[in-house]
């Protein structure tokens, strides 16, 4: 199993969740069929964000406000295996566009940045070509594929 964590994680929303607020699908507003990503909390008290692969840091928001949605937020490209990892609501990241990162390395924080409720991380996987451009972004998605079986394969 891959963590993002140094200790063992806990799903607290799943990958395309119709969430029900006010009789209204919550995620419609935004054009999505549902929840986009993977909630996920530490079961320890460390909030450090690992890398789950090795790959190139393509997107690096810092500021909350330009993140939108999604607050301070950290994509990376993992060429080798054609996909795209996004951590988002981020309290702040140590990397920076363009860095090369390893499986495990520390990219940040764990927060509440951006539209959230409370402290988590919000995952999300791409499918990417070799350009690391995202694919189907018409799935309802907007190219967002379920990351807990990315999750739970054996390292």
């Amino acid at each position: 199993m891959r963590n993002l964590f140094k200790s063992k994680q806990r799903i607290t929303q799943i990958f395309a969740n119709k969430l029900i607020v006010n009789g209204k699908e919550y995620y419609k507003q935004f054009g999505l069929l549902g929840h986009e990503g993977l909630d996920l909390v530490p079961t320890g008290s460390v909030w450090d964000v690992l890398c789950l692969e090795d790959g190139v840091v393509v997107k690096d928001i810092d500021d909350a406000v330009l993140g939108k949605g999604y607050g301070k937020n950290v994509t990376v490209w993992h060429p080798t295996i054609a996909k795209a990892t996004q951590y988002c609501h981020l309290e702040n990241n140590i990397v920076n566009n363009g860095d090369n990162v390893k499986k495990g390395q520390l990219l940040g924080k764990m927060g509440a940045s951006g539209n959230t409720q409370g402290a988590h991380l919000h995952l999300n996987l791409f499918d990417v070509d070799d350009n690391g451009v995202r694919l189907n972004r018409n799935n309802g998605y907007f190219g967002g594929i379920d990351p807990l079986p990315f999750l739970q394969e054996s390292e």
